[in-house]
């Protein structure tokens, strides 16, 4: 092999290695961005959990409306609004507790009558607390 081989092989061995290690590079910074998007965050404020929920971003939050204690949890554009504690009298806490309704939202249009009522943006929701709520 001449000198002139030798080197356009360099040459071409580098550019391979340059071309694989930026790929490595815009692979793992696209995988950081996908797993900082779709990460769980527990949000301990409003102010963490509604611009969240509003780009339907994997978010959990507790609140207390009343006497109740509820966890809200963002998966995709859906709520889950579940009652997970009371203050209120056992009869009561008995009716309430473990029930839960799931709201279909569109990105960009989360309500926070959600989290500010017991019944806030119900017309978008299904399941048991709504049906015991409405019959109350």
């Amino acid at each position: 092999m001449d000198e002139l081989d030798q080197l356009t092989e360099e040459v071409t061995s580098r550019k391979t290695i340059t071309i694989v290690i930026a790929l490595v590079v815009v692979v793992s910074v696209f995988s950081l961005g996908i797993v900082l998007t779709y990460k769980n965050v527990v949000c301990d404020t409003e102010q963490c959990f509604l611009p969240r929920a509003s780009e339907c971003l994997s978010t959990d939050y507790l609140n207390k409306i009343g006497g109740l204690y509820f966890v809200y949890r963002i998966r995709g554009c859906n709520l889950e609004k579940i009652v997970i504690d009371s203050e209120e009298s056992e009869d009561v806490a008995d009716l309430f507790l473990g029930k839960s309704v799931n709201c279909a939202y569109q990105k960009g249009n989360f309500s926070a009558e959600y989290i500010k009522k017991i019944t806030g943006g119900f017309d978008t929701c299904e399941g048991d607390l709504k049906n015991i709520l409405e019959s109350a």
